[in-house]
């Protein structure tokens, strides 16, 4: 009896340890499968929802990732937000979540995704994925042809058409700025110090979520940082490298990392916000300033009054301490109107000049918007009636924080990048983040 109660104890331990083994290869087949959805769509179907909620408000109140930037691509030569259609492929073929669903598409296969793409039926947001490879954009419209992005995508479908958003690590992000937003050409402390104000420039606005409403920290244009609109290059690359995680701090805070093309050589110790004292610097030979020979250090244009309709006269009416027109007075036949910013001061004028010759001789037809606002108007007559006014100015570009130009110069001048930063942006501190 005994012996029978032993061996029914053993048969049911055994059976106990066949059924807890079994349990316990189930739940790592389950991990497994869980942590393959992406890795091996073709065998392990998608068991769990990526995203159930796809409200915005969801994705206005997401958490910043510290380590990774949401960047909105715009479309075609920076129109809009929106595209009607996108087409990508990579070379080893990509994977495609949306909802429970996950498609597999193989290498150089070209897929257009559009408002009607029945994906979208499921979910409104199709995530991309790719192992270890680039997504192409073939029509795409950017400086290079078929610009390439690393990282994932999510495609957003909203009422006014594609949202795509390219998810990556900012490092690699900056590695996609840099030659962007500085000739590759440029001396490596230049570069450097680029890297520096694009990590910070990064940083702050993923802190002050200004993209958020397109469900990202910043956009690909102007409007934030160029990027992707130029090849990467193995030295902008090492420059980025070189300066990892490295930022510009002032009074604890991340710096305003603006940056510009050229100065027109501006003395950061000088008051030029009187039109006499701003017209005799301009007018300087000022062989020490480091853009003096760049083609944009001074540059002339003249406005016709006839092309601006009812326009008679215009004033500077308000310059900044580094002599930037702020504020610029606009005369009419029953009013008078200011223009208010530089911005908005360099568009307008340009509406009445026809073409920008530069120090070198070269000219620039039809701008869009003045090179700089650092200018005097010198008044133009005919008969004794005004018909215009000769445009003398100086720089290109908003003339806040790092001229780019200018740190070319200091870096050919031997200057390191801590130095180059602390010349255009005063009392910061370099932290690593």
């Amino acid at each position: 009896m005994k012996r029978s109660w032993i061996l029914l104890v053993c048969i049911l331990a055994m059976v106990l340890a066949g059924v807890t083994d079994s349990y316990l290869q189930k739940k790592e087949r389950d991990n497994t499968r869980v942590r393959n959805v992406f890795e091996d769509p073709a065998t392990e179907p998608a068991e769990q929802k990526e995203r159930t909620n796809q409200s915005r408000e969801t994705d206005q109140n997401r958490e910043t990732d510290s380590e990774e930037i949401r960047v909105l691509l715009k479309s075609g030569n920076y129109e809009s937000e929106y595209h009607e259609e996108i087409t990508v492929r990579t070379e080893q073929g990509f994977t495609m979540k949306y909802g429970d669903s996950i498609k597999r598409y193989g290498p150089e296969i070209e897929v257009t995704i559009s408002e009607e793409s029945p994906e979208f039926e499921e979910q409104t947001i199709l995530y991309l994925r790719s192992e270890n490879d680039r997504f192409t954009f073939p029509e795409l419209e950017r400086s290079m042809a078929e610009p390439e992005y690393e990282g994932t995508l999510e495609i957003h479908r909203m009422e006014e058409g594609l949202l795509v958003i390219n998810v990556l690590p900012l490092e690699e992000y900056l590695c996609g700025v840099v030659p962007s937003e500085m000739p590759s050409s440029y001396p490596m402390e230049a570069l450097k110090a680029q890297a520096v104000c694009a990590r910070t420039y990064a940083r702050k606005q993923m802190e002050e979520k200004r993209a958020e409403e397109f469900f990202a920290d910043v956009d690909d244009s102007v409007s934030f940082q160029v990027y992707n609109n130029q090849v990467h290059s193995e030295i902008t690359d090492e420059a980025v490298e070189a300066t990892a995680g490295i930022v510009m701090e002032k009074n604890g805070e991340l710096a305003e990392a603006l940056y510009y093309s050229t100065s027109c050589g501006m003395d950061m110790t000088a008051d030029l916000s009187e039109e006499a004292v701003f017209a005799a610097f301009l007018s300087e030979n000022n062989l020490k300033a480091y853009e003096a020979e760049e083609p944009w250090y001074r540059w002339q244009t003249e406005i016709i009054l006839e092309q601006m309709g009812d326009v008679k006269e215009l004033a500077v009416n308000k310059r900044s301490g580094q002599g930037r027109v702020e504020q610029l007075l606009v005369m009419r036949e029953e009013e008078q109107e200011v223009i208010r910013g530089e911005y908005a001061v360099r568009k307008f004028m340009a509406a009445g000049c026809g073409s920008v010759t530069l120090q070198d001789g070269s000219r620039m037809e039809a701008p869009g918007i003045l090179p700089s606002a650092f200018f005097v108007l010198n008044p133009m007559e005919e008969d004794g009636i005004l018909t215009g006014y000769h445009v003398y100015g100086g720089g290109y570009g908003h003339g806040n924080g790092m001229s780019q130009n200018g740190a070319k110069a200091m870096a050919e001048d031997g200057m390191p990048y801590e130095k180059i930063l602390t010349a255009y942006y005063g009392d910061v501190e370099l932290k690593h983040v």
